[in-house]
């Protein structure tokens, strides 16, 4: 089954945590979860999304949001 997000930041999590990725639609990623129903491709999903809350790739997404929302509402700013 797959698992699918169009967080930019998740999918670079769910690629470094090993997981193939099948396809890209848009802005959506695909990537195989090793299981055979959907519920386990769920439980694998969930469980991701909670690994990635907690860890530094998020709060580095994050940083990396502000930043980019400060140049785009400061275009000048310099320190």
């Amino acid at each position: 089954m797959l698992i699918s997000t169009s967080d930019l930041g998740f999918a670079a999590f769910i690629k470094k945590g090993g997981l193939v990725l099948k396809e890209c639609i848009g802005k959506t990623f695909y990537f195989e979860s090793g299981t055979e129903n959907e519920s386990g491709a769920l439980k694998v999903q969930s469980e991701l999304e909670i690994k990635y809350a907690n860890s530094c790739c998020r709060q580095h997404d994050s940083n990396v949001m502000y930043l980019r929302s400060m140049i785009k509402t400061h275009p000048k700013v310099r320190s």
